[in-house]
């Protein structure tokens, strides 16, 4: 009896033996790279960019307001800043060799900040005259832009603070009498519709 005992714990011993042994899942080590693009993140980044904007502007009109057309200059170069740096961030982060996320943030800031820094001491000032902008004969003119990148954040300025949170719809360009135009059309939260004609001739082409 206690030799086949034997040989019975022997043979379960060579059948165990003889099992595939379970395979044991490792946890593979956390990757070190950084994560992956987010456009989320950039469009924060922008929306934080531009209410830094706003609320420069809204200061400034408090304490310079017998001077609304140096404000409003201040104002339109500080969101250029935000509209042209922003790529800096989304390239930093999808480039070959991208950036962490804190490394690519410092960069889009710096870009921000040298932009600004660009316009210190300007003393031409971005006007608005002319009519409400309800048609060609009675269109907002631009004055003082310097380039079509100062008169394209100047018009969407202009409509903040006309039709503040509409957004923009169809654009085409008009020439009249040998004038430029933009013709736009801003779209209230409610869906109702409102189209302003800017006089872009100052600064058409630059």
């Amino acid at each position: 009896m206690f030799m086949r005992r034997i040989f019975i714990l022997l043979g379960v011993i060579v059948s165990a033996m003889s099992l595939p042994h379970p395979t044991v899942a490792e946890t593979p080590p956390r990757s070190a790279a950084a994560p992956p693009y987010d456009p989320s993140v950039e469009l924060g980044i922008r929306r934080s960019c531009n209410a830094e904007c706003f609320r420069a502007l809204e200061l400034c009109q408090r304490i310079d307001e017998p001077s609304p057309g140096r404000c409003a200059t201040s104002a339109i170069t500080c969101y250029i800043g935000c509209r042209a740096c922003i790529s800096t961030y989304r390239a930093c982060r999808t480039s070959t060799a991208s950036g962490t996320d804190d490394e690519c943030r410092h960069r889009e800031l710096s870009c921000v900040s040298e932009k600004r820094r660009s316009q210190e001491g300007r003393t031409d000032v971005i006007r608005f005259s002319g009519g409400d902008g309800t048609a060609v004969e009675s269109a907002v003119v631009i004055e003082g832009a310097r380039n079509e990148d100062e008169g394209i954040v100047a018009e969407s300025y202009w409509a903040s603070r006309h039709h503040f949170g509409w957004r923009k719809g169809d654009q085409s360009l008009i020439n009249h009498v040998s004038r430029q135009f933009d013709r736009i059309t801003y779209v209230s939260p409610e869906g109702v519709e409102a189209v302003t004609f800017f006089d872009i001739t100052a600064f058409f082409g630059k």
